[in-house]
């Protein structure tokens, strides 16, 4: 076989598993976080049929370049797949990827009981039912099944993205914005924001250094 045409095959080859792994994901081939808690791909693709409903995807919010720097030029499609990547990160620090796991929180609900938050995203009844979110959850327990408590996630962090233009606390701000009025694993001082951050950012269509490290890989291999 000619040199030239293994070389091209070679390129082409490695080309395809590139953009395969980039834009695409199967049973085997997961860019979520919880692609080994979950092998059947599920809770992925019940998170991106959730954000493709949501305002997420037409949104550009200011401190995105921290989580994926290329964000702002992303086809929708990528940027959905950057919105489930960001959800499947900070399902580690809430949940452990546990979708049965729950949690006694310290403050009171409106009848004085304590509040339990629940499943991947650690969600509570009484907040995902208030009509800003409009999570309509009839019984706590359902927030355990992936499909609910994922769903409803979709729509508390488009509420408030929307709002306050920002995905996580800024370190500036005193107060809580954007996902981090939800869930504290956004607020800097808890220490998960960089974790968070450090997952999505190393998408092949958030690094801004992909395509040169992909165009060495193939120097080095021709």
């Amino acid at each position: 076989m000619p040199s030239t045409f293994f070389s091209f095959s070679l390129i082409a080859l490695l080309s395809a598993t590139a953009t395969a792994g980039s834009f695409s994901h199967s049973k085997n081939m997961d860019y979520a976080a919880w692609s080994e808690h979950n092998r059947d791909g599920s809770w992925t693709r019940i998170t991106e049929q959730a954000v493709a409903q949501s305002p997420l995807v037409s949104l550009v919010p200011a401190d995105v370049q921290n989580f994926c720097p290329r964000y702002a030029s992303l086809a929708r499609q990528q940027r959905s797949q950057f919105w489930v990547a960001l959800f499947s990160a900070m399902a580690k620090p809430e949940s452990n990827f546990q979708p049965q796991s729950f949690y006694q929180e310290k403050f009171k609900d409106g009848k004085g009981r304590r509040v339990i938050s629940r499943g991947l995203l650690q969600i509570s009844h009484e907040s995902a039912n208030q009509p800003r979110y409009g999570c309509d959850i009839k019984h706590p327990h359902s927030l355990h099944d992936p499909r609910v408590n994922l769903s409803c996630g979709v729509k508390i962090m488009s509420k408030w993205v929307k709002t306050d233009g920002v995905i996580s606390q800024p370190r500036w701000s005193n107060a809580p914005k954007g996902g981090a009025r939800y869930w504290s694993t956004l607020r800097p001082q808890r220490g998960k924001v960089q974790q968070i951050a450090d997952f999505t950012r190393q998408l092949s269509f958030c690094d801004p250094y992909a395509h040169q490290r992909e165009k060495q890989k193939l120097r080095t291999a021709i």
